[in-house]
């Protein structure tokens, strides 16, 4: 993760143990007092899982089956390319296609009465 542009540019540093990476995305509002509440969400390791859909190497077999598109998987991603589009065989056209999704596993079993304890709002002004 270190060697991510994404994580080096992103990341403000290492503070009690936690790695603070930069986000535009999360939520804010104002209050009625007239100040801006921020909300930082800090979740802890393995707070999201990743679903791959298992049978990808099946719905390539068929995509390549009698057809001008090749479609190879690399690490689990399909690359898709089209036959080229000029006379030259030059002006190719690509793609890339993952399918599946990221669950948040539950903590329902732990004895406590939060189901879902990975995660905090650390609300701040």
């Amino acid at each position: 993760r270190g060697d991510s542009p994404v994580y080096r540019d992103l990341a403000l540093g290492r503070f009690a143990g936690i790695d603070w990476v930069e986000d535009t995305v999360t939520p804010n509002y104002v209050n009625p007092g007239g100040l801006t509440v921020f909300q930082p969400i800090v979740s802890g390791a393995d707070v999201l899982i990743k679903g791959p859909f298992e049978r990808m190497g099946n719905l390539v077999a068929e995509l390549n089956a009698g057809s001008t598109v090749e479609v190879d998987m690399i690490g689990g991603v399909a690359r898709i390319l089209r036959a080229p589009l000029d006379r030259f065989g030059q002006v190719l056209s690509s793609t890339w296609s993952w399918i599946g999704g990221y669950g948040v596993g539950t903590d329902l079993l732990t004895g406590d009465g939060a189901a879902f304890k990975r995660a905090v709002v650390l609300e701040h002004v």
